[in-house]
């Protein structure tokens, strides 16, 4: 699946509100998917012909990555959560759903945690 058809089905376009930002790699071009909801993309600026950053390309790039290191952090702590690593037994398959329920809240747990710890 194409990454502008995951971000389509996933229906997180509708969780944007305008003026929002959006933090994507490299490659990762959805931007004509934001603009209807007025929502930027950010992605750090590409070195072309030129030898070095602008200063302001520089301080683009060193806010996006303080950023994405507080996001990674977030996905480690995620993956850390064992129960997604466990195999869930056939009897305890009933589970699963609640299971699912329950992850984004683990997600959204973890999110503010890092952001506690940015002092947010």
């Amino acid at each position: 699946m194409s990454d502008k058809r995951l971000v389509k089905k996933s229906g997180i376009l509708s969780k944007f509100e305008p003026g929002d930002t959006d933090l994507a790699d490299r490659g990762f071009n959805i931007q004509e998917l934001l603009l209807p909801y007025q929502v930027n993309l950010a992605i750090p600026p590409f070195i072309k012909k030129k030898k070095q950053f602008s200063l302001e390309e520089d301080a683009r790039i060193k806010q996006v990555a303080n950023a994405r290191i507080h996001i990674e952090r977030v996905i480690g702590r995620v993956k850390d959560f064992d129960t997604l690593r466990s195999e869930l037994p056939l009897d305890m398959f009933d589970l699963f759903n609640h299971m699912a329920v329950v992850m984004p809240y683990v997600c959204a747990l973890s999110v503010l945690q890092e952001l506690y710890k940015m002092n947010w």
